[in-house]
């Protein structure tokens, strides 16, 4: 394993020197290079903490899905600072708007020295990975000076392939983690297949099912269809579905998953509607979300709500956020993502599974849904939210004592 790390760093600083060029490039482009030196581990901190939990995300969507566990770890246990990393920009900013956490970074991804400075500047205690982000440069310094937990953790069954594939390679990281929390029966199952050791895995359910219901008021008048976390391939069934119906809505929201797309989307629409921006303040007919972190506040005020990466096969995107709304909403069939929610909301009759533009013009034409149970949805989901924040937290608290 160790000659395979040295090949893997030996590859990676032979591109250095063109990846961090065109990197920066990137983020000039996206207006981002304030912060990318981050990238390369040149942080800086107004003070060096006693201790801490640092906290790893990928990107908005692992951000947004942790506050719940942010305010509970800094309530459960207060001598302890929470650090939180991104790999976006884009999950920075948001970071530092909706975290009461103490330090925000770029990950200086695969800087092993980076990582393992920051790691003793901080104190770091606990380390805390969100999802599956396994980063062997990240694994191994992380490791060797706190613990290593793994959260929300998930292998997908079309992954799961690839890690029994390369099952030394998988087992050998998967090992230096104190504990992993699987975000479902199946996703602790493949895990134990692969590091072969029951005792260090617990199924306790998705921590994205706990969500903040505080809202912001948002620029917009008249009732609309919001079309969330969009991908290419599910706004042209969007499109063609609203045009059938755009006399029963003032307007159509469209948020597409990755930002980097707006002007794409922007485009598609403008075609056939007066489309514009949401930046732009605007009243058109289409309105295209061009800025993270506010997508809560269209879930509270739609009339309709479509949520994608569900009809094209992304795994789908986290329906909750919508449902605890009490709002009937509509996605794809590929749920894979979120299977345990998108289960219960079947069971309660809160959910509309979509799979063509007929489905979809259906749901946007019904006007109720009489069998739509949304007190016991909530009720089962919010004890589901509950169990990994206390879990997650009882382990640190008897790793602290022993």
């Amino acid at each position: 394993m160790k000659i395979l790390l040295i090949l893997y760093n030996l590859l990676l600083f032979a591109l250095l020197p063109i990846i961090f060029p065109l990197g920066y490039l990137i983020a000039l482009r996206r207006k981002e290079e304030i912060w990318y030196f981050e990238r390369l581990g040149f942080i800086l901190f107004d003070k060096k903490p006693e201790k801490t939990i640092w906290i790893h995300c990928a990107s908005v969507g692992e951000v947004l899905s942790v506050k719940p566990l942010v305010d509970h770890l800094k309530n459960e246990l207060p001598d302890f600072e929470i650090a939180v990393s991104t790999i976006t920009a884009s999950g920075k900013s948001v970071a530092m708007k909706n975290l009461s956490a103490g330090y925000f970074f770029l990950l200086p991804i695969e800087n092993y020295f980076a990582i393992k400075y920051l790691v003793s500047y901080l104190n770091t205690e606990y380390f805390i990975i969100v999802d599956t982000e396994l980063w062997p440069n990240m694994i191994y310094a992380a490791a060797q000076n706190s613990k290593l937990i793994l959260v929300n953790a998930r292998i997908s069954e079309k992954s799961y392939k690839k890690y029994l594939l390369f099952r030394p390679i998988f087992k050998n990281l998967l090992t230096r983690f104190e504990h992993i929390f699987a975000k479902s029966a199946d996703d602790a199952a493949r895990f134990e297949a692969i590091i072969g050791n029951t005792a260090k895995i617990s199924n306790i359910g998705n921590i994205k099912a706990s969500i903040d219901t505080c809202t912001a008021p948002i620029n917009l008048n008249g009732n609309f269809f919001l079309a969330a976390s969009t991908h290419k391939g599910e706004e042209e069934i969007i499109k063609n579905a609203f045009k059938k119906v755009a006399d029963r809505f003032a307007h159509l929201v469209v948020a597409p998953r990755h930002l980097n797309r707006v002007d794409e989307v922007v485009n598609l629409f403008s075609t056939d509607f007066e489309t514009s921006k949401y930046s732009e303040n605007k009243l058109t007919k289409v309105i295209i979300i061009d800025s993270f972190g506010i997508l809560k506040n269209f879930y509270s005020k739609a009339e309709k709500i479509f949520v994608g990466g569900s009809i094209v096969n992304i795994g789908g995107h986290n329906i909750y956020e919508a449902l605890i709304f009490s709002k009937v909403v509509a996605a794809g069939k590929n749920m894979q993502n979120f299977q345990e929610i998108y289960e219960i909301a079947t069971k309660y009759n809160v959910l509309t599974t979509i799979e063509n533009e007929k489905d979809l013009v259906e749901y946007l034409m019904t006007d109720t849904y009489k069998e739509a149970d949304f007190e016991n949805f909530l009720v089962e989901t919010r004890k589901m939210a509950e169990k990994p924040l206390k879990e997650i937290t009882d382990f640190i608290k008897n790793e602290s004592v022993n």
